[in-house]
């Protein structure tokens, strides 16, 4: 089947159950817990791929304190996610949020997240698996949008299938080549 994104196609081209927790528009914060919510599940023999997301994507309580929002500058003045999220707070507190998202984008922030992910892929490798860590940041641009499939008639920059496809093949190299 081509209409199928590239965590089905590595799991079929390996042969092996997909069990794909990902979501769209997680932090780094939420893929973390994610991977240890999961960790007990996680048995020797199995393949580990983890993404990391862009590191200026952080979470914060809501305002209710029921769940967490993630947030990017991007994210707080995107009108769509001000309406739904952000209804709550004041401009004060959005502008402090645009700021915070702003100063987060410096080298310190990439060398701690690259070390959480460093610790974690060698913790979850002490259970015999393989793990692999790829980084959206590096590699996210690199293949063809749904705006490029469709000759910018659709504004999305998420991957087309044929981009999936091609970043499949990634993945696939990089295991055979680690």
């Amino acid at each position: 089947n081509e209409d199928i994104i590239w965590p089905e196609i590595v799991s079929l081209k390996l042969n092996m159950p997909l069990v794909n927790v990902g979501m769209g528009m997680f932090s780094n914060d939420k893929i973390l817990d994610t991977i240890l919510e999961r960790y007990d599940y996680i048995c020797e023999e199995d393949l580990v791929i983890i993404s990391k997301t862009f590191f200026t994507r952080f979470d914060i309580p809501s305002k209710n304190e029921k769940y967490f929002i993630t947030l990017s500058a991007g994210h707080i003045n995107n009108p769509y996610m001000s309406t739904q999220h952000f209804i709550n707070y004041t401009e004060d507190e959005l502008n402090t949020l645009r700021n915070i998202a702003v100063i987060v984008d410096n080298k310190l922030t990439i060398e701690r997240w690259n070390f959480r992910f460093d610790c974690i892929k060698r913790i979850i490798e002490d259970k015999g698996v393989k793990v692999l860590v790829w980084d959206v940041g590096e590699t996210f641009s690199t293949y063809e949008t749904i705006q490029d499939a469709t000759d910018n008639k659709v504004n999305d920059g998420h991957w087309s299938y044929k981009g999936h496809k091609d970043f499949a093949n990634y993945i696939l190299n990089r295991l055979n080549n680690e």
